[in-house]
């Protein structure tokens, strides 16, 4: 197979069809001479001259040497001379016994009929019939393929009066042959069917052989390629290109692999191609072409830029993220100390972005955010950068500013102006603002970290001083800003660094005074700010958004321990866990609160989550679909810090809730504050009549607890009975029977 296919790459370049070579054509013009010399011998023969006997048997031994069929015939079709094989072939001891007789007398009617009409019209015209191939079967049956040569034979007069004719046995070659076609066909059928592009071309770079694929991507048969090169099928750039390359292996003698080429096709589409050639060799190891395969890479390269651009862009708006926004940033300040010119960082975030999320859900703060990056990059030129970090951060780099303070201004009063325009959020109108921090290379920065904090710091004072305002940063800035992001840094590794934990207050039914439930507080000891008040790490969790990670947390580990103290033999309990609203506007909340469970293995009867009254009221429908969910696998709810807020008393009807928690605030002034003894005592009243038990918080002395018993309320918390507690002291305070005194 290898040396047919590589003749068959060989007789592919010609662009006629394939001839074999002409090693068994007649000899005419020998055979005329012989033809004329037999005719003078015949003369002589007649006469009866010894020496004419002699140049007869002369030109009989000559005929013979030769191993093809050789004969001449008179005009009536009988045999004047025939060599040996001819006799043998048609079955005979030697060539006198062909002397004199006819095609008739050796062969079938049928066939010898044929012969000799076609022998006759050769006679008839004065032609020639030169290497006709004919498949005749011998006398001993079998199958072979013959090549003939015929010519009418002449006198000196030019007159016919005969036939001369030569024979050759081709059958090998034939047999050779189909096994070839077989070969060459087997040879295309393979090379078709892969998908992949390959090709054969010669040292200039013409092509021998193309496969299918090759030629479909050009809108072309393989045929239609060979003996052209690529200048016929491609722009000139792109031709050159791959013609360099095909040169260099040429003379080097030297293989190219994973070549990244760019083709357009006949549609005019842009494909990319990964390639290699090398150089085809013939038996003597001369480069006589090159090999190549090309396999479409095109979609891989579209998956490589949309990574590319997924991991410098931002998903929800498709602008720059943080990494790109850092990569133009340096690149920026790099520029500016070549020239000696400046640049400026805005960091912009909106102001109270989280009363869209908590009033509308993610999805309107979505349409906010992608609407709120729409405007900043009206707003700015196309030389800027507007960059989101995240959740409603954005960033804007200034750069090759020449008059810094004017344009900084002029963009700075665009943007305000861009976001103050109210925007219409799934039919409802909502207005926002937004705080901007500034800083300014090389003054406020020559790095990017730090022109990036500076800016942050900046915004973050613009925020404390009001919203919807520009403050550039100075030395010397409020510390309170730089500290603040310094906890947000430092909140987000908070719980892979294990500085979150939990405490636990333990719950009192004032009837009994025993402990029944518990609430998981969140406590955060950082390595390097020491113990930050909940009060400071909480609402900053809420407003950056880490509070869903951390409640996640904290349920999880809750629900863990109250497993755990029941493992160990100590009575149930619920433990009680305050929930966000990020938290339970996430799409697959219960779904995280039941997996919780079946993770744990804490059954759910013993889980109250609570919720506060605006939490509620924010989606009302969305709230009772998202607690009935959970209530079906047993988890209780409360309303935390209930008074506060402003629940109707028909929605509340409508919540399944257990417990309602009275706030804080109500217990505090008890002793001075008449009004406050009102408000409490028609809470519990309102509870119980609702068929919930009441709780109140924040109870320290034994004057509000005699009041809470005199107003029936159900139950209490606070540190007149504990503070809260680690795992440890509350698995023992329960053991030992620890009562109410």
């Amino acid at each position: 197979m290898d040396k047919a296919i590589k003749k068959v790459l060989k007789e592919s370049a010609k662009r006629d069809e394939w001839q074999p070579p002409d090693r068994y054509a007649a000899p005419i013009s020998q055979l005329l001479t012989a033809h004329e010399n037999a005719h003078q011998d015949l003369d002589r023969l007649n006469a009866g001259a010894e020496p004419v006997i002699s140049e007869a048997k002369l030109l009989n031994t000559i005929i013979n040497q030769i191993s093809d069929l050789v004969y001449a015939k008179d005009t009536d079709g009988y045999f004047l001379v025939g060599s040996d094989a001819l006799a043998r072939y048609y079955g005979l001891e030697s060539a006198q016994e062909l002397i004199g007789k006819t095609i008739f007398d050796v062969r079938g009617a049928a066939e010898a009929k044929r012969i000799t009409a076609r022998e006759q019209a050769i006679m008839a015209g004065g032609d020639s019939l030169i290497n006709m191939e004919e498949e005749l079967i011998d006398t001993n049956g079998v199958s072979k393929w013959i090549q003939i040569s015929k010519v009418a034979m002449k006198d000196e007069n030019g007159k016919i009066i005969g036939l001369i004719g030569m024979a050759g046995d081709i059958t090998e070659r034939k047999n050779n042959e189909r096994i070839l076609d077989a070969e060459r066909q087997l040879f295309r059928a393979l090379i078709d069917q892969v998908p992949d592009y390959l090709f054969v071309k010669d040292t200039e770079s013409a092509f021998v052989v193309a496969n299918r694929a090759l030629a479909a991507d050009l809108g072309l048969e393989p045929a239609e390629l060979i003996g052209k090169t690529d200048f016929a099928f491609h722009r000139e750039k792109i031709a050159s290109k791959f013609y360099g390359d095909e040169q260099e292996i040429v003379h080097t003698g030297k293989a190219l692999f994973d070549l990244e080429e760019m083709v357009i096709d006949y549609s005019g589409a842009e494909k990319w191609f990964s390639a290699s050639k090398a150089p085809l060799l013939d038996d003597d190891n001369q480069i006589i072409g090159i090999v190549g395969v090309c396999r479409d890479i095109t979609q891989h390269k579209k998956n490589a830029e949309r990574i590319h651009f997924m991991a410098m862009h931002d998903a929800l708006t498709h602008l720059p993220n943080r990494t790109l926004l850092v990569e133009r940033l340096e690149q920026g300040i790099a520029q500016a100390e070549q020239s000696q010119g400046r640049l400026t960082v805005l960091f912009i975030d909106l102001d109270n972005f989280k009363n869209v999320n908590d009033s509308l859900g993610h999805n309107a703060g979505d349409i906010l955010i992608k609407a709120v990056a729409d405007r900043l990059t009206s707003s700015v030129r196309s030389s800027d950068t507007v960059a989101r970090l995240g959740g409603d951060e954005f960033v804007i780099l200034l750069a090759d500013e020449d008059k810094l303070a004017s344009d900084v201004g002029m963009i700075i009063e665009r943007v305000r102006a861009a976001i103050a325009k109210p925007f219409i959020i799934e039919g409802q109108q909502f207005s926002v603002t937004c705080s901007i921090g500034g800083a300014a290379f090389p003054k406020d920065g020559t790095d990017s970290t730090t022109l990036l904090m500076n800016a942050d710091i900046a915004m973050y004072q613009a925020k404390g001083s009001g919203r919807d305002s520009i403050v550039f940063y100075t030395q010397g800035m409020d510390d309170a800003s730089r500290e603040q992001r310094m906890l947000l840094e430092g909140l987000k590794s908070a719980i892979a660094n294990d500085e979150i934990s939990l405490v636990y207050q333990p719950q009192v039914e004032l009837e009994t005074g025993e402990i029944f439930a518990v609430e998981a507080l969140a406590r955060w000891h950082n390595f390097e700010l020491g113990h930050v008040s909940p009060a400071k790490f909480i609402p900053l969790a809420e407003d950056s958004g880490l509070i869903v990670p951390i409640g996640d947390w904290v349920l999880q580990e809750a629900c863990r321990q109250n497993k755990a103290w029941q493992d160990a033999g100590m009575k149930p309990i619920t433990v009680c866990v305050n929930v966000s609203t990020r938290q339970i506007r996430e799409p697959d909340w219960v779904q995280r609160v039941a997996e919780i469970l079946r993770e744990t293995g804490m059954d759910a009867q013993y889980l109250e989550l609570e919720i506060t009254e605006s939490m509620l009221m924010s989606d009302v429908e969305q709230a009772i679909n998202m607690m009935r969910a959970l209530r079906e696998i047993g988890v209780n709810f409360a309303i935390d810090d209930f008074g506060t807020g402003y629940s109707s008393l028909s929605a509340l009807k409508s919540y399944p809730v257990t417990r309602l928690k009275l706030d804080r605030s109500f217990i505090t002034d008890l002793e001075n504050n008449n009004d406050e003894k009102h408000i409490a005592e028609a809470i519990i009243s309102l509870g119980q009549k609702l068929d919930m038990r009441v709780i109140a918080e924040g109870v320290e002395t034994d004057e509000q607890l005699d009041f809470l018993r005199e107003a029936h309320c159900d139950e209490f918390q606070g540190f007149h009975f504990s503070k809260p507690v680690g795992p440890a002291v509350v698995a023992e305070m329960i053991s030992n029977h620890v009562l109410l005194k």
